[in-house]
Formats: structure tokens, C-alpha cells, sequence
């Protein structure tokens, strides 16, 4: 007999914190296609933080060094430099990379040498969190108050989603003449935020609806 000396590909799918919902769901998802599949090899690596640009990098590295075909990316921190700089190096060996989830920053990734955009499959944060705001206003009266949740255990605090929600959130208050009010301090815990969110829920007196860009389902 003649073993066959071919190897399946490999491809790397680089996330963020296992405990980060839509990231966990979509490793296990990953890893059952692969299983069903067969066509592939997949490695799968969670950031430890939400911003752990570090563990990402090394992924990366590790991939490009096991002649990895692909990855899929998920940036920890989209302006950072030395991540921009990964990213490079892993296109330079011949590999696809592919981000998601959120897009790498144009002005790092030219200062990289990279082009201004690189693939990326995600969501339009503006256009939707424009359409959340507009289905809430569509059931209150002009005038009302509505509060932003600023939630920072959704791996947003401070990141272009969160700007690009946020601006979708206003300009649909604006347009049906809402009043925003708030924000409500969510912490950095899901638990945190999920406690913020219900004690706002259980004093309506100051305002009628709330807006979060957060996805935990545990918000209650």
C-alpha cells in the first residue's frame, strides 16, 4: 500500500475573549464545519482580554510559520500598529487574511505599508444601529427621553464600532425628534451591565426607552 503524503490545509480563525458570546458561538460553529467538512485543518485561538492584541499577533505568527492558507481575524485593537504590522507580514508569506467583526484602521494600516482597506466581512454599524434607534422611536411620542447604555463589557469602549453605533443611535433620536438622555455607566462586566440595564428599566420615571450596543443576552 501507498500512504498518502498530502496534507490537509490549515486555516486559522484568531478571536477574541472565550467569554465574549458571538465569538465563543462562532468557534464552536467553525469547528463543526471544519469536522463535517474535512476538506481542512482549522486552529482556533481566543484572545485572554478584549484587548489582547499580544496572543493575536502570536497566532498569527504561528500560522504563517505552519504554511496556514487562510485566516480569519477578528482585531483586538484595529489601530494598533504592531497588529497592522502581523497582518503584513502574513499577506507577504502568500497567505488570505480575512478580517471580521471590525474593521482594521485605514490610517495603521497605510503606515503599515498595507492598502487602506483589506478584506473585511462584517456589519455596517451605522446603518444599523440607526435602524435599532429608528424602531424604538417608531414606538414612542416626540419628545421622549431615551438613554445610551455606554457598555464596556461588549468589547466596544472606546473602539470605532462603538463611535459608529453611537452616531447611528443620534442621528435616528434627531430625526424623530427624541431627546437622549443619559448615558447609563454599564461597567465592564456582562453582569454589571445587565444590572445597570434592569435598574434603569425599574425607575422609567426620567426617561422611556434605552439603547445598547452591547450583545449579551444577559442584559434581561
Amino acid at each position: 500500500t501507498v500512504e498518502s503524503s498530502i496534507t490537509k490545509p490549515l486555516a486559522g480563525l484568531v478571536l477574541g475573549p472565550f467569554n465574549h458570546v458571538p465569538h465563543r458561538l462562532m468557534a464552536s460553529e467553525a469547528r463543526k464545519y471544519a469536522k463535517e467538512s474535512g476538506g481542512f485543518e482549522l486552529e482556533v485561538t481566543h484572545a485572554a482580554t478584549p484587548v489582547d492584541v499580544d496572543t493575536q499577533i502570536a497566532a498569527i505568527r504561528k500560522l504563517v510559520s505552519g504554511q496556514a492558507v487562510v485566516i480569519a481575524l477578528a482585531p483586538a485593537d484595529p489601530y494598533s500598529h504592531d497588529l497592522a504590522q502581523a497582518i503584513k507580514a502574513a499577506r507577504e508569506s502568500g497567505l488570505a487574511l480575512v478580517t471580521f467583526d471590525r474593521p482594521m484602521n485605514a490610517e495603521t494600516l497605510t503606515a503599515a505599508g498595507l492598502p487602506a482597506e483589506i478584506p473585511f466581512v462584517g456589519p455596517d454599524n451605522l446603518a444599523g444601529a440607526e435602524q435599532a434607534a429608528a424602531r424604538l422611536a417608531g414606538a414612542l411620542k416626540p419628545g421622549a427621553k431615551v438613554a445610551i447604555v455606554d457598555d464596556e463589557s461588549a468589547n466596544l469602549a472606546g473602539s470605532q464600532a462603538a463611535a459608529e453605533r453611537r452616531r447611528g443611535f443620534e442621528q435616528a433620536l434627531k430625526k424623530a425628534s427624541l431627546k437622549l438622555y443619559g448615558p447609563i455607566a454599564a461597567g465592564r462586566s456582562a453582569e454589571a451591565a445587565g444590572e445597570a440595564v434592569r435598574a434603569a428599566r425599574r425607575n422609567p420615571a426620567d426617561r422611556h426607552g434605552l439603547l445598547s450596543p452591547g450583545p449579551d443576552p444577559r442584559y434581561g
